[in-house]
């Protein structure tokens, strides 16, 4: 059984950066906190979890136990969802702490749920074999092969 070291220690990597994102979205707030006058926030106090709970698990998950492993391309539209989502979290905890609002924060969880879910959608055209190879299958379990000619990704089954 062999399994890419190049791909598992990238997954590793990946679940350090978001662990270092959470301490320092973690920090930030409480940083924010006790200058507010004992003002506090949910928002704020949780969104050390969004690096934490849906960067760091998954990818010590992934890396510990996938049998193929996603694409550079899904990695980072996953990693901008994630962006989003916390940067909405810490703005909406800001504006909470004020004591305003502003309807335009909707924009940060709408956008951080979309790039997720394009993120999800992406996986099985983007997805690696252990050894960081393309998956040779279609969902009907054809072999397909993939060319890329002028910047568009052909499939011809074989």
């Amino acid at each position: 059984m062999f399994i890419s070291v190049n791909q598992k220690k990238r997954f590793y990597h990946h679940a350090l950066y978001y662990t270092l994102a959470a301490a320092f979205t973690g920090l930030f707030a409480a940083v924010y906190e006790i200058f507010s006058h004992e003002v506090y926030s949910v928002y704020m106090i949780g969104a050390f979890l969004i690096p934490l709970l849906l960067g760091a698990l998954p990818a010590v998950l992934i890396a510990s136990a996938a049998r193929h492993f996603p694409g550079k391309e899904t990695c980072r539209l996953w990693a901008w969802g994630l962006s989003a989502l916390t940067v909405g979290a810490l703005i909406q905890g800001a504006l909470e702490i004020y004591g305003t609002t502003n309807r335009l924060i909707v924009a940060y969880p709408a956008a951080g749920a979309l790039l997720l879910i394009v993120a999800l959608i992406s996986l099985p055209f983007f997805l690696k074999n252990r050894d960081g190879s393309k998956t040779p299958f279609d969902a009907e379990g054809n072999l397909i092969e993939y060319r890329i000619s002028y910047g568009k990704l052909q499939e011809n089954q074989v």
